[in-house]
């Protein structure tokens, strides 16, 4: 964890006050001083931020209210950390929930990633293997040896290959990815392998998923002489394994201890669809 290590270089921790999800330290014996918060990616409170940083660029006059709530907390004399944040809790609150519904409300872009994306992609894909592990033959170990640069790096040969990288955006943030990679070779360029498909936990259940894959399976129909997606699917994966189903793929076959970890051997199902005979 950080916290031991920042307490080591001198930060005060104050745990979760007054916000749950977010741990706050400060140091003091620097001019200036550091105030630090600390929260989970993808947690509650990660998501509420990131809809209230979304929210706020897109609504000038929140700025300005937000700036104002600001200011008149300190002129009634909450100039103390603990004093400050009750003083604009209830105005918080609220525009979180506002920020929230707004959110919740805007429509997911789908589109090709480039070397620009590489550091959310990154991000992106630690979360995903370190929470969700079981559908990346990557562990979550080696994803961490990547740099942002080895992830440009990846994007540009990717679409060197006749490959793609989609990404799902919702607001400005990144929360789906799927890739698509074209097998090599006279005798195989009909096929296109589809890889690291996710969604992350907040972004589902409203229909992105589906659109993500969508796009993917048109992505693949736009390749000239492509006949075939090809993907694997964990055995534990019965969400993602129903989508794909309802997609119109079809299972061809399954692949025993296909993924090992410390402890367990996973198996893959392989997947199939067809997109026409190309000829």
């Amino acid at each position: 964890m950080l916290t031991p290590s920042l307490v080591a270089l001198g930060y005060e921790d104050f745990g979760e006050i007054f916000v749950a999800g977010r741990a706050y330290l400060r140091k003091r014996d620097a001019v200036p001083g550091f105030n630090l918060a600390i929260t989970e990616v993808g947690g509650a409170f990660w998501n509420a931020s990131v809809a209230v940083r979304d929210y706020l660029l897109a609504h000038s006059s929140e700025v300005d209210a937000y700036a104002q709530q600001k200011r008149d907390a300190v002129a009634r004399g909450a100039t103390l950390f603990s004093s400050y944040s009750r003083d604009k809790e209830p105005f918080v609150r609220a525009l979180r929930d506002r920020a929230m519904a707004w959110a919740a409300s805007q429509p997911a872009r789908i589109r090709p990633l480039t070397d620009e994306d590489a550091e959310a992609l990154r991000a992106l894909r630690l979360r995903a293997v370190r929470q969700e592990p079981d559908p990346f033959a990557s562990a979550y170990e080696d994803e961490r040896r990547r740099t942002i640069d080895d992830t440009a790096a990846f994007l540009r040969s990717l679409r060197g290959g006749d490959g793609e990288m989609l990404g799902l955006f919702v607001g400005t943030e990144l929360l789906g990815m799927v890739g698509l990679r074209r097998l090599e070779g006279r005798r195989v360029r009909h096929r296109v392998t589809l890889f690291s498909m996710y969604v992350a936990p907040e972004a589902r259940r409203r229909g992105h998923a589906r659109a993500l894959l969508g796009a993917a399976i048109a992505n693949a129909r736009m390749r000239g002489g492509v006949e075939q997606l090809e993907l694997t699917v964990a055995a534990t994966s019965e969400a993602a394994r129903e989508l794909y189903l309802r997609a119109g793929f079809t299972v061809t076959g399954r692949l025993a201890n296909a993924l090992k970890d410390d402890y367990r051997h996973l198996d893959e199902e392989l997947l199939m669809l067809l997109l026409g005979d190309g000829r």
